[in-house]
């Protein structure tokens, strides 16, 4: 989830930087502020276990384990919801109206992967607080992910699908 993470700050980073409604920059700047807090969680986690920040293995190997396995994905990328360089490429020339809804699209996908593996680690995380940390999130990010068709909505806009 951290590497998922980082991706959702840089995201969020360049929608800071960007956009043209402060609306969506207040939520850009939240998921930033919010995902950067939970980085830390995680990485204190990992310190205080032993284990790498890094692992050694493709990053989602542990959702196939077990009675789920990880969803489907063809966005060339080795976890779900990751945008790909054209997109940030896409992304970083956008401006204003543009930006905004280039961000709340690529975002609103983001969440949707990072959903599919949060269930994946509160259903099957041996640690209860990992299982409470992954309801938690998934709740979280499935109210931002309502926001944020909302605000495609009010803009005439449609999410990117996702597989």
């Amino acid at each position: 989830m951290i590497i998922h993470h980082e991706q959702a700050i840089e995201l969020a980073r360049i929608s800071v930087a960007n956009a043209g409604d402060l609306t969506v920059r207040t939520l850009a700047f939240d998921i930033l502020t919010g995902q950067g807090t939970q980085i830390g969680m995680m990485q204190g986690w990992l310190d205080m276990w032993g284990q790498p920040r890094k692992p050694a293995e493709p990053y989602t190997s542990w959702m196939a384990e077990g009675d789920h396995q990880m969803p489907s994905h063809d966005s060339g990328t080795s976890m779900p919801g990751m945008a790909t360089a054209l997109d940030f490429e896409t992304f970083r020339a956008a401006e204003g109206h543009e930006s905004d809804t280039q961000f709340l699209k690529l975002m609103l996908r983001h969440h949707q992967g990072g959903n599919d593996m949060l269930e994946v680690a509160s259903d099957r995380a041996e640690d209860p607080i990992i299982r409470r940390f992954a309801r938690s999130l998934l709740a979280l990010q499935q109210h931002e992910s309502d926001v944020m068709t909302t605000m495609l909505a009010q803009r005439n806009e449609q999410p990117l699908p996702f597989p």
